[in-house]
């Protein structure tokens, strides 16, 4: 049976929420920056509970309005060297190439857009990820906001014959991320 290492991507592998960064770096590229504010409006929405993340998401995504693919790609990679690899907490990345290099297999999960963490996961060599389905072509969340019990109901659903009591996650949220618990039995907060 194979054992994972599932590790959260905002504020576990990262010092802090992404959501902001990535919100600002496709402003300064598009200079869309009413569509920002707008983001910002809704996503204040979602902190104080009134709207919801799918919701906060795509007002967020209509800031790459016009964009085909191979420019959202390309800005996704920019921001991956300009922004997001600073924020990466070293300890970590360690802990990451440590798991694998100990028969683990590696996941990133994350309630991010699967195209931002698709470059994460590639650039750290996890064996695969789970993240925010998004439909390019509309530039709308396809489906459910993977957060909360959605994380453990995704690692049921794509994982087989998994050794769960000697596998670990690795995360940040108490309220959200226990759920991760119900399966998976070794959970290590990150602070």
């Amino acid at each position: 049976m194979e054992k994972l290492a599932i590790f959260d991507f905002d504020k576990t592998l990262t010092v802090r929420d992404t959501t902001v960064i990535i919100g600002k770096y496709f402003a300064s590229k598009t200079h869309r920056y009413i569509y920002y504010l707008n983001f910002i409006m809704w996503g204040i929405l979602y902190k104080l509970r009134v709207a919801s993340n799918k919701r906060a998401k795509n007002e967020l995504l209509k800031i790459l309005r016009g964009l085909d693919r191979d420019n959202i790609y390309k800005i996704v990679k920019e921001l991956y060297e300009r922004e997001l690899k600073d924020v990466l907490r070293k300890d970590i990345v360690d802990e990451i190439k440590k798991y694998k290099e100990s028969g683990y297999k590696t996941v990133l999960l994350s309630a991010q857009f699967d195209f931002v963490v698709k470059e994460v996961f590639e650039r750290l060599s996890f064996d695969t990820y789970i993240a925010t389905r998004t439909d390019l072509d509309s530039l709308r969340v396809n489906g459910d906001v993977f957060e909360g019990r959605k994380k453990a109901e995704a690692i049921r659903l794509l994982f087989d014959n998994i050794d769960y009591e000697n596998s670990v996650a690795f995360v940040d949220n108490r309220r959200k991320d226990y759920h991760l618990q119900e399966i998976v039995k070794n959970l290590k907060w990150v602070e």
